[in-house]
Order: C-alpha cells, then sequence, then structure tokens
C-alpha cells in the first residue's frame, strides 16, 4: 500500500464536489467594513457631517442678523439629519474618485450591492479640508466668548442753568435751556431737574442773585442731590455768535466739560448748542456717536428762533405758576410754528391743571398729531400723559411709560407717571415700587414722596404712610397734598386726635388750605356721625369756594353735602345739592358720588342719566363708575342677581374698593350674608384704599363707616356671635347720635 496513514481513508472523488464551509461571522463582517471603506463611505460621512456644520452655522449667523425666529434653525437641523442616510446611500451606489484611473476591486457576491455603480470625478480630500477649515471658524466664531458690553453709566441728574446773554437781544433770553436740556435728555442715563421747581426753590431760600445763574444753580443743586449744573452764554462775534456751555460737579465745582461753538446766524444758534450738549454727554459717559446725538437734537426744531423763545418763555411761566401768561405764550410759539407739539402739549397741561379737561383733551389731541417734531424721549412722555390724562387708560399708559423707563431708566418723570398709572389700576404694591425707584434719583421731590406716602397708604401700609408724609412735611411745610395724605393716613390708623392737629395746620395755612381742610374734618364729621356738624362745614367752604370762583371744588363739596343730608333723611335737599353738583362739574368721579345720591334718593331717571353721561366716555373709570350706578339701581329694584352680574363684570376691568363694597351691599340686602360678609370683610382689609376711593387726594373715609355697619348685619345675619363685637366696634367710632344707622346698631345689639 502506498501513502502516508494520515491519507488512508480519503475520498478524493467525494472531496471535489463537497460545497465550501460557509465563512465565520467575524470573516464577513470584516468583508462588509472593508467594502465600506472600498466605497469611502465614511469618508463621505465626514464630507456631509462638515458641511451640514457649517451650514447650519452659516443659517444661525443669518437667521441672528435678520432677527428671524427660531424655528428657522430648527427646521435646516431636521433637513441635516433626514439627509445623512440619503448621502449613506449615494456613497454606496456611487463611486466618487479623484482621478479617472481609480477602479472597483471585485466584490464578493455575499455582500456586494446591485452590479451597476457609476464613477463620479470630485475632489475628495482636498474639499473635505477646506470645508472643515470653513465650518471649525464658523464654529470657532460662534463659541468664542463675547465680551460682554460695558455697563451703562449710573443714572445722573442736571440741572440747566441760564444761559448768560451777552448779545443785548431779547429773542435769546431763556431760549437755550429747552434745546440744551432736550438734548442732553436723549442719554438713557440722564435726566435733568425742573428749572421751574429749581427756580421756586432758590426763591423759597432767598438765595442771592435772581433766576438760575450759575451761583445760584449751584446751591440748590447741592440742596436737592442734583449731580451736575451746566452754565453756558452766547455773545455776538464779527462772523455771527458764539455759545459756550460747560458742565461742573454741582458739590466740587469741578469743570467736567467746557466748550464752544460758532453760529454764522441766530438760526443756528440752536444747533450749536445741541453740539455742545453732544460734548456733555460724552464727557458723562454717553457712547451715543455724536451724529446721532445732532440728528435727533434736530427735533426741537422750531421753525424759528422766535418760536422756540415764545415757547420758552411759555415754560417759564408754567413752572411759575402764572398759567394765564403761559398759555399766551404757548399761542404765540404757535402763531409762529403752527406744527410745535411742545407748545400744545403745554396747554393741555395748563387746561388740565384748571379742570378744563374738554380743552385738555383737544389740546392733548393736537399734541399728538405732531409727534413726529418730538424727541423719543417726549414721544413717550406725551403718550404716557394722554393715556393718563384723557383717556384714563392705565394699561395704555403703562404700556407707554414701561417702553420710555425701559429706554430711560433715568427718566425721573417717566417712574413717577408709571406709578401713577399703576395706582389707577389698584396694584398698589407695584405703584409704590415705582414710586420709591423716583424719589432715589431726586429724594427731595416733594410731590414724588407725597406719592410714595399716599401709595403706601392705599396698600395699607399706614405707619409707612405717616412716616413718608411727615418727611415731605419737613421738606415742604405748606404743601396741601401732604397735609390731606398725612391726616387720612392718622385717621386710617386709628390715631384720630392726630388726624384732627393736622386738618387744623391745613385749615391754617390760607384760603386755599381751609378749602381743602374744611372737606377733610366733614369727612371725618361724617365718618363719626356727626351729620350736622358735617353739614355746617361743606355748607361754609361752598360759600367761600363760591366767593372764590373755585368750581371744582364747590360741585365737589356739595356731592359729599348730598350724601350727608340724605344719610340724615332730607331727601329733598340732598337731591337738589346732588343735581347741582352734577351740572357743575365735569369730573367723572364728582358725577358718579352725585348719581349715587340720586340713585339712593329714589331719582332712578336723573341716576340713569348721569350713568349714561359716564357710559359715553373713554375713560375706563367712568365706565366703571356708571357700571356701579346701575348696580345700585338694580339693588333699589330688588334685581340683585343683574347687580351682582354687572358687579363681577366691572371687577374683572378694574378690582376696586367701592366694587367690593357694592358687592358686599347687593349680597346682603339679597340676604346672602356669607358672600356678603366675604366682600365686605376684603372692603374692611383695604381701609387704606377707602381713604381716598378717587385716587385724587380727596378725602371719603366717612364711606368706610357703611362697610363695618353692613358688616355687623352681614355677622348678624349668619347667627355669629362676632355681630355683638362688630357692631360696638361701629358705635364706638361714632361720637354723633343724628347717623340713623347708629339708632339701628343700637337697637340690633340690645337685642341680641
Amino acid at each position: 500500500m502506498s501513502g502516508s496513514p494520515a491519507d488512508q481513508g480519503r475520498d478524493p472523488v467525494a472531496e471535489e464536489v463537497r460545497p465550501p464551509s460557509p465563512a465565520p461571522r467575524s470573516g464577513r463582517f470584516r468583508a462588509l467594513l472593508a467594502e465600506v471603506q472600498r466605497r469611502r463611505v465614511p469618508r463621505a460621512v465626514v464630507a456631509y457631517g462638515v458641511a451640514m456644520f457649517g451650514l447650519l452655522q452659516g443659517v444661525e449667523v443669518l437667521r441672528a442678523a435678520f432677527e428671524g425666529p427660531r424655528w428657522v434653525l430648527t427646521a435646516a437641523t431636521i433637513l441635516a439629519l433626514a439627509g445623512l442616510p440619503v448621502n449613506v446611500l449615494v456613497a454606496w451606489y456611487f463611486d466618487v474618485v479623484p482621478d479617472a484611473g481609480s477602479a472597483r476591486a471585485p466584490v464578493q457576491r455575499a455582500i456586494a450591492a446591485p452590479g451597476t455603480t457609476r464613477t463620479l470625478r470630485k475632489p475628495t480630500w482636498a474639499v473635505i479640508g477646506a470645508m472643515a477649515l470653513v465650518a471649525a471658524g464658523l464654529g470657532a466664531w460662534r463659541l468664542w466668548p463675547t465680551p460682554a458690553p460695558p455697563a451703562p453709566p449710573a443714572p445722573r441728574s442736571v440741572l440747566v442753568a441760564d444761559f448768560e446773554n451777552r448779545t443785548g437781544e431779547p429773542v435769546f433770553e431763556s431760549t437755550l435751556e429747552p434745546a440744551l436740556t432736550l438734548a442732553l435728555e436723549g442719554a438713557s442715563f440722564l435726566t435733568s431737574f425742573s428749572r421751574g421747581a429749581a427756580l421756586r426753590i432758590a426763591e423759597q431760600l432767598h438765595l442771592d442773585g435772581a433766576g438760575l445763574a450759575e451761583a445760584r444753580a449751584r446751591l440748590v443743586a447741592q440742596r436737592e442731590g442734583i449731580d451736575v449744573v451746566t452754565a453756558g452764554a452766547i455773545e455776538r462775534t464779527p462772523a455771527g455768535y458764539r455759545v459756550g456751555v460747560r458742565a461742573l460737579d454741582a458739590v466740587t465745582g469741578k469743570v467736567i466739560s467746557d466748550g464752544v461753538e460758532e453760529a454764522p446766524s441766530k438760526d443756528a444758534v440752536l444747533a450749536a448748542a445741541t453740539k455742545l450738549a453732544a460734548r456733555v454727554r460724552a464727557a458723562l459717559g454717553d457712547t451715543v456717536p455724536e451724529a446721532v446725538q445732532l440728528s435727533a437734537g434736530e427735533t426741537f426744531g422750531a421753525a424759528s428762533l422766535e418760536a422756540a423763545h415764545a415757547y420758552a418763555q411759555g415754560m417759564n411761566h408754567q413752572f411759575a405758576g402764572r398759567w394765564d401768561e403761559a398759555g399766551k405764550a404757548y399761542l404765540e410759539a404757535l402763531r409762529l410754528d403752527p406744527n410745535l407739539g411742545r407748545a400744545y402739549a403745554g396747554l393741555a397741561v395748563i387746561a388740565n391743571n384748571a379742570g378744563r379737561r374738554a380743552e385738555a383733551e383737544r389740546y392733548f389731541k393736537e399734541a399728538m398729531a405732531r409727534v413726529e417734531r418730538m424727541s423719543e424721549r417726549e414721544k413717550f412722555r406725551s403718550r404716557g400723559a394722554y393715556y393718563l390724562v384723557v383717556d384714563r387708560d392705565p394699561a395704555l399708559a403703562i404700556e407707554a411709560l414701561s417702553a420710555l423707563v425701559a429706554r430711560y431708566p433715568a427718566d425721573n418723570a417717566g417712574l413717577a407717571n408709571l406709578a401713577v398709572a399703576y395706582q389707577l389700576q389698584r396694584d398698589f404694591p407695584r405703584a409704590l415700587a415705582e414710586a420709591r425707584r423716583a424719589i432715589e434719583i431726586y429724594p427731595r421731590n416733594v410731590p414724588q414722596r407725597n406719592n410714595v406716602g399716599l401709595f403706601a397708604m392705599y396698600a395699607g401700609q399706614l405707619d409707612e404712610a405717616i412716616r413718608e408724609q411727615q418727611k415731605v412735611l419737613e421738606l415742604n411745610p405748606g404743601f396741601m397734598n401732604g397735609h390731606v395724605g398725612l391726616a387720612l393716613a392718622q385717621l386710617a390708623a386709628g390715631r384720630r386726635a392726630e388726624a384732627l392737629a393736622t386738618w387744623r395746620r391745613l385749615e391754617a395755612l390760607g384760603t386755599a388750605g381751609a378749602s381743602v381742610a374744611a372737606e377733610g374734618l366733614a369727612d371725618l364729621a361724617a365718618y363719626e356721625g356727626r351729620l350736622a356738624d358735617a353739614r355746617g362745614l361743606l355748607e361754609r367752604g361752598i360759600a367761600a369756594d363760591d366767593a372764590a370762583k373755585d368750581a371744582e371744588a364747590a360741585a365737589r363739596k356739595r356731592a359729599a353735602l348730598a350724601e350727608v343730608l340724605l344719610a340724615a333723611g332730607q331727601r329733598p335737599q340732598a337731591l337738589a345739592a346732588a343735581l347741582r353738583a352734577v351740572e357743575a362739574s365735569a369730573t367723572d368721579y364728582v358725577r358718579y358720588a352725585a348719581g349715587m345720591v340720586l340713585a339712593d334718593g329714589g331719582d332712578e331717571r336723573r341716576a340713569r342719566a348721569v350713568a349714561d353721561g359716564l357710559d359715553g366716555r373713554i375713560a375706563g373709570e367712568a365706565r366703571l363708575y356708571a357700571e356701579l350706578l346701575r348696580a345700585a339701581l338694580d339693588v333699589h329694584g330688588g334685581r340683585h342677581a343683574a347687580a351682582v352680574e354687572r358687579l363681577r363684570a366691572a371687577e374683572q376691568r378694574v378690582d376696586g374698593w367701592l366694587v367690593r363694597a357694592a358687592l358686599g351691599r347687593a349680597y346682603l340686602e339679597a340676604g346672602s350674608f356669607a358672600r356678603a360678609l366675604d366682600e365686605l370683610e376684603k372692603a374692611q382689609k383695604r381701609r387704606g384704599e377707602a381713604t381716598d376711593v378717587f385716587l385724587d387726594v380727596v378725602p371719603t373715609y366717612r364711606l368706610y363707616a357703611a362697610v363695618e355697619y353692613q358688616l355687623a348685619r352681614a355677622q348678624e345675619g349668619l347667627g355669629s356671635s362676632a355681630a355683638a363685637e362688630t357692631f360696638q366696634a361701629f358705635l364706638t367710632a361714632r361720637s354723633g347720635a343724628d347717623d340713623p344707622r347708629v339708632e339701628d346698631a343700637r337697637r340690633r345689639l340690645a337685642g341680641r
């Protein structure tokens, strides 16, 4: 036998026809991986990833540049992810080679793609590398930490002193100061102190000199905590005029900026002042380019220097309280320049302060029609004032004034008016916060500090209200609203003797003080149930107001007198007083108060006419009063469900104390004692607001007595043992016996 033992038993024929053994799994995977690499799929994926990353970075750059929506980048990312599998398939089926000599190697049938392949001639790694560099650059640019923008300068206050007129030409008297003020206030961190207020302070302090010359202005600035004083001068030159302005530290006198501009003619003088203001702003830290400042400064642009002079004279008269002279000056400015919107705004303020609401509305509308001639800051201010004074629409006022203080955080007047707008919404905590921000800028601003005290009182923070009002009177013992706010806060805090003393001090301040004090003393008497005393005080006050030709003050007192007379059971006299108040006053809340007497006195026709008139007003507050009147008529007519429905709708617009008190009354009259108790307790907790329910520094605490009385009745209706204590508290606060509720409370208490 031939062959080795190892070969014995082999069947060569069988071996030749035996099928090959299947390749191990690891071998198939390595073959697939090799095929993937041979077809350059990883290279395609890398190229696609780099390209998409760069593309997405570019999309985000363009989106940010054009302020596009975020969904643009989201959509691009989704599309990029969706394209990845398409890219893999293309790489598998198409062979991308850098030259014509490349060819595919044989492919094992077990893992090969369909036989048809195509060869594309394109660069590969060179393109991928370039794309990678671009994408990396874009990514680095996007991810590189951007240096934080420099912090804006801290808010600073400026007082513009008088320009020294060395030309001898009257047209330059008090003409350049408004233009300089406007240009300085173009800086968001600057706010100008009222020149009129500064002049009054200088006179009160009996400072040497006259007007607001540099020395006087610095002394006022030091007293009021103002940071910077500007002083200027204008003189003739052979070539025209020379204007100079310098800015000084109010305390040290250190020169911050000192500049001079030449003006070839009178018409170029205002522009020269604007240029100098730009230098002052830059020295104080403003980064706005001078060209932008000069463009904004052109909005002062009266048609002539004479028109600017007349407007400035009007401002001076207005600040000094000479309203008739101010009105004449503004009208002269409008004769010279019919499109000077600021002059219309000045006339509107004068008319509003004088109680001529229709005239004020007309002038405000004229001013708003010319806002293009105002600076950005003035536009916001004008819109805010329009919504507060004309429309009495706090929501729109808040929108305009919030934009103002966001752009100009140092705008003291904007912050103060924003606080007033929140007050009208009955959001007293927010009003108080904004008012505090305002006095941080000018801590010695008496009216604005007085607002802090009033808003604290409305919010129920009576101790703080008293402290703030006392500070107000330390700053200005003759400030009447400070006395009113202090007396009302003291009364709400239960400090009756102190409130009475405050009213007496106000009474001694002269005719105007005596008129206001008469309302306060009558309000206190009515709250205490001393109706005869209240009637006498109001009748004497009305006579004094009539003699002084103060029709609005007399109408306000007649509405209060009508309430007192009706409470005393003197219905015909009450209705007559109410009608006279309605006829004499255009003020919404005076007409409402008189209308309530008509409704409670049974004159439904006239009460409904007052409600209809209020409902025709644009102001939301007026429409609120109309609904309150109609709800009162519903209660008297036994339509309690209708009354509640009206009041709930009113509550959605303005959640005021009057609405809560009216809801409590409606539920009580309907016999729904639990709901009445809930609403009356809410009104009780808000007694700070009851001191001045019309938010116009007008005493109304007498209305709170009805809530105390009705609260006891609601508890009685529920069978609560607390009713006796509440009736007793009501009687303890009543020192007069001529209020019918006093006798009723005694009877109910005795019957328990």
